[in-house]
């Protein structure tokens, strides 16, 4: 692997080989599969009105959100189509790209495959809720100062992964950052420059708490 450069590792196949043949289909099959799952949630009964399962209570971004949801439901489809929270992308379904990337409990999981009823009681985190209120967090600026972003599609789950590790590791090695990111597929392949981000926002964040400034993070 070069220098600067982090990808998705499956035993048996290349980076290239997965992102180039066999991880296009893939992702078409189970893109298929998880929404035709998540058209078994969305129930109508007489009148329009869903009705799901039972009510459960999930705390998302500081907030309590009483939703009326299947408890096997899969997390994203709740933060996206019940709390309308819909900076968590869908990407494939079955927790092999990374794009729905949220925090539990401050760790980051793969929302598309953690059932509702799991979430019950944590704290959960999304792209929404990283920096309450006005401003960025540091992840965010750098993602902005490096411009990281291509299609876009994917920066959710790389932001939220990097917040993530950045708070376990505030200055974290290029082998800390591969490990942490090798789960979360950019198909553009902005990988060096989300190195750069999450380098930058490891620095700003280390000099404002030196001067004694508020940390956006």
């Amino acid at each position: 692997m070069r220098a600067g450069h982090f990808s998705l590792k499956l035993p048996g196949l290349s980076a290239s080989t997965i992102i180039m043949t066999r991880l296009p289909r893939i992702l078409v099959w189970s893109n298929v599969l998880s929404i035709n799952r998540a058209a078994q949630f969305r129930r109508v009964l007489p009148g329009g009105k869903q009705r799901i399962g039972k009510m459960i209570n999930l705390k998302i971004n500081g907030e309590t959100h009483e939703l009326d949801v299947d408890p096997t439901t899969p997390l994203l489809w709740v933060i996206r189509e019940q709390a309308g929270l819909t900076g968590t992308k869908f990407g494939c379904g079955i927790a092999q790209c990374g794009a729905c990337t949220v925090h539990l409990d401050g760790s980051p999981v793969r929302s598309c495959v953690v059932p509702a009823q799991a979430a019950v009681g944590k704290d959960i985190m999304t792209i929404e809720g990283i920096k309450p209120g006005h401003g960025l967090h540091a992840v965010q600026q750098a993602w902005i100062d490096e411009q990281v972003p291509q299609c876009g599609y994917c920066q959710s789950g790389q932001i939220m992964s990097a917040v993530a590790l950045l708070a376990a590791n505030p200055s974290p090695s290029d082998q800390d950052i591969d490990a942490a990111m090798s789960g979360i597929v950019c198909r553009c392949g902005t990988y060096p420059r989300i190195r750069r981000g999450i380098k930058r926002a490891a620095a700003a964040m280390s000099n404002a708490s030196n001067n004694g400034e508020k940390v956006n993070g």
